[in-house]
C-alpha cells in the first residue's frame, strides 16, 4: 500500500494512504476518507495519544517513537473482492 507521512504536534507523525485527508486544530486531528467520511479523530499531548472516535473499520498501529499508522487501504473494497 502506498503511504504518505504527515508531521503532527509534539513530535508525532501520521503514516497513512494518500487518499486520506488530515485536518488539524492545534493538537486535535480528524482524518477523512475521500468520500468525506470520518476515519479517525484524535488528539496528542506530549507522549499521550487519545483516540476520540474512529469508524468501525479503521485499523491503527501506534509505535513508541510517536508514530500513528492507519493500516487501512481506502481504495480496497472487500465487498468487490467477494463478488
Amino acid at each position: 500500500m502506498e503511504t504518505t507521512e504527515k508531521t503532527l504536534a509534539d513530535g508525532w507523525k501520521l503514516i497513512a494512504h494518500p487518499d486520506y485527508t488530515v485536518y488539524s486544530n492545534y493538537k486535535s486531528f480528524v482524518v477523512m476518507t475521500s468520500e468525506n467520511e470520518m476515519a479517525l479523530k484524535f488528539t496528542v499531548a506530549n507522549d499521550i495519544l487519545k483516540v476520540d472516535n474512529t469508524s468501525w473499520d479503521t485499523k491503527i498501529e501506534v509505535s513508541g517513537d510517536r508514530t500513528l499508522t492507519i493500516t487501512n487501504d481506502p481504495t480496497y473494497d472487500e465487498d468487490e473482492v467477494e463478488k
